[in-house]
């Protein structure tokens, strides 16, 4: 008699503990019971009484706003540059600052060795000198534009997505040899490998020395190792600005884009 008497005790007040429940559900509002930290709110059948469409929302509202959010967290598409923007990356490219500076100090190396010996060691020489290195660049850059109209490619550096130091170093390091087309996917860069080793022996034109294809070759394949050294800099740039103070994020690298890619061609 003891055994069944206490199951009817307990299932007595587990009845209870149930009505109980039912009563506080129905006169607490839902969305304080959503509001409270480390909770999830429980699912509602829209037919339950007591219960309106106004405070099944408040059930909603938490979906909605991770959905949006997750859409946000995604990577803007892809959008292909036009001509006239590539061009203008070309035209960047050979007066910016940097590479102006770049240029100067080029040019003020070649007049301390006085390298080519015939332009001499004045003034004017070193005049010469800075017009030859411009000249150079502007020739890169023009090959590098031809290019660029004919196979469609996209002269701007996308960051990889992967993470790990080294992924990203031989990340960057490859798109010295592979670019994105303007359909978003990758090819070969035929016009940095054609413009860098192209262009020396397009500038013997105007230098007084005599054509020698071993030394052209050797400008080429460091014109193709700065480029490599330029997008190691250009994908570390963001995690570096991150570190630089209030006033100074605000400054973006030529080249740089907002648009994450593939780590894999």
């Amino acid at each position: 008699m003891l055994i069944p008497s206490i199951a009817s005790t307990i299932r007595a007040f587990v009845l209870a503990s149930s009505g109980l429940a039912l009563v506080c559900a129905q006169d607490r509002p839902l969305a304080s019971i959503a509001d409270e930290p480390g909770q999830a709110p429980p699912s509602v059948p829209k037919n339950t009484p007591g219960v309106s469409s106004l405070s099944i929302s408040a059930y909603e509202k938490p979906v909605a706003a991770q959905l949006q959010s997750a859409v946000a967290a995604e990577p803007p598409p892809f959008v292909p540059l036009n001509l006239k923007d590539k061009y203008l990356d070309s035209v960047a490219k050979v007066v910016s600052v940097p590479q102006m500076t770049l240029i100067l100090i080029r040019s003020g190396m070649d007049q301390s060795q006085i390298k080519p010996r015939a332009w001499g060691t004045g003034a004017d020489s070193f005049g010469v000198r800075v017009a030859s290195r411009l000249g150079r660049s502007l020739l890169r850059e023009s090959v590098a534009f031809g290019i660029r109209a004919v196979d469609h490619e996209d002269p701007r550096y996308f960051p990889c997505k992967d993470t790990g130091t080294w992924k990203r170093v031989k990340y960057a390091v490859s798109r010295t040899v592979v670019a994105r087309n303007d359909s978003g996917g990758w090819m070969p860069a035929y016009s940095r490998i054609l413009s860098d080793y192209s262009m020396p022996l397009i500038a013997q034109l105007w230098r007084p020395e005599p054509f020698k294809l071993s030394r052209d070759l050797r400008v080429g394949s460091t014109g193709m190792g700065l480029g490599a050294l330029v997008n190691v800099g250009l994908e570390f740039w963001p995690d570096v600005r991150k570190r630089l103070p209030a006033f100074a994020r605000k400054y973006h690298v030529r080249g740089e884009t907002t648009t994450t890619a593939s780590a894999k061609p």
